[in-house]
């Protein structure tokens, strides 16, 4: 993924993610390479009321 212009609460991500992407919105800094996951369903087309920092 590549990263581009980020502000205090956003970061545009220029490539490396498609539609129909899965990804990781929260609890992250646990995950290690091969870890296993459990895949919940999020309401992820509403945006929060704040958004988060990232």
């Amino acid at each position: 993924m590549k990263v581009g212009e980020r502000s205090e609460s956003i970061a545009h991500i220029l490539e490396g993610v498609k539609p129909g992407d899965v990804v990781v919105t929260t609890g992250q800094v646990r995950l290690s390479n091969g870890a296993k996951v459990r895949i919940v369903e999020s309401d992820a087309t509403t945006p929060p009321a704040e958004t988060p920092m990232l």
